[in-house]
C-alpha cells in the first residue's frame, strides 16, 4: 500500500458490509497494520489518534512525522506509513459513523482483518477514539475545511548547492543558492531555487505568517469580538 491511503469508509452500510466489500489488497493492509498497533505500546495511542485525525483529509504522511513516529514507537519508516493510514480508518469510522468499538472489532474478526491476540489493543485504540469523538470531529472538519479551494500544503524539502561561473575555462565566480521543492496534495509540485537574501525574505514573510495566525486563532478563541 503506498502511502496515499484512498480506501473510504461508507456511512450508510453495515461496518461488517464495509469490511466485507472492501478489495483484498485493503483487508491484507488493515490486518498487518491491526498486527502492528498491537505492538505499540497504550501510551503512544493518544498522539497516533491526534495524529491520524489530523492527516485525515490529506491522506499523505509528512516526512516530518513520519520520522516522529519512527523515532518515538521504535518502527520503520513503512511501518509508521501503515500504522497512520489503519489509525486513520478507526478515527474515521469514528468521527462518521455510529458503530461502537466492540462492534467494530467485532465485524472486523468476522471478516478475518483481525486476528484475536490483537483484538484487545484495537478495542483499546477505538475506545480512545471513540472518547475524543467529538475533539476529533472538528479536527477533521478544519482539515476538511482548510483544503477545500487551494492545494495544500505537503512537505517542503530544501539542499544547497553552488553555481559556477567560468571565464576563459577557469572558475571566475561561485555563488551559493538554495534548491528546494514545494510538495502539495495536487499533482503539481514546484521546484524553485533562492538566493542567500531570498531565502531570509522568505523565512521573515513566514514568520509573519505565523504571528498572524496565531492572532488569529486567539481571535477565534475570543468568538471573534474585538480587535486581536
Amino acid at each position: 500500500m503506498p502511502e496515499d491511503f484512498t480506501f473510504r469508509v461508507a456511512t450508510g452500510a453495515n461496518i461488517a458490509e464495509v469490511f466485507a466489500d472492501a478489495p483484498k489488497g485493503v483487508l491484507s493492509f488493515l490486518r498487518r497494520g491491526f498486527n502492528l498497533l498491537a505492538t505499540i505500546a497504550p501510551e503512544h495511542y493518544k498522539n497516533l489518534i491526534h495524529i491520524a485525525g489530523a492527516n485525515l483529509q490529506s491522506g499523505h504522511l509528512d516526512q516530518q512525522i513520519q520520522s516522529e513516529l519512527v523515532s518515538a514507537m521504535k518502527i520503520t519508516e513503512n511501518e509508521a506509513v501503515t500504522l497512520l493510514a489503519t489509525a486513520s480508518l478507526v478515527v474515521s469510522v469514528f468521527t462518521q459513523r455510529s458503530d461502537t468499538p466492540e462492534g467494530f472489532v467485532n465485524a472486523a474478526e468476522e471478516v478475518g482483518v483481525l486476528d484475536p491476540a490483537s483484538r484487545p489493543a484495537v478495542l483499546a485504540f477505538s475506545q480512545g477514539v471513540l472518547a475524543d469523538r467529538e475533539n476529533l470531529a472538528v479536527t477533521v472538519q478544519r482539515a476538511r475545511l482548510g483544503v477545500q479551494v487551494l492545494p495544500s500544503f505537503e512537505g517542503f524539502s530544501a539542499a544547497t548547492d553552488v553555481r559556477l561561473g567560468f571565464k576563459e575555462g577557469r572558475v571566475d565566480l561561485a555563488v551559493p543558492v538554495v534548491v528546494a521543492l514545494l510538495r502539495t496534495d495536487s499533482s503539481k509540485n514546484l521546484w524553485f531555487q533562492l538566493t542567500k537574501e531570498q531565502l531570509g525574505k522568505l523565512i521573515a514573510q513566514l514568520q509573519n505568517a505565523a504571528r498572524d495566525l496565531e492572532m488569529a486563532e486567539q481571535w477565534i478563541g475570543r468568538g471573534g469580538g474585538g480587535p486581536v
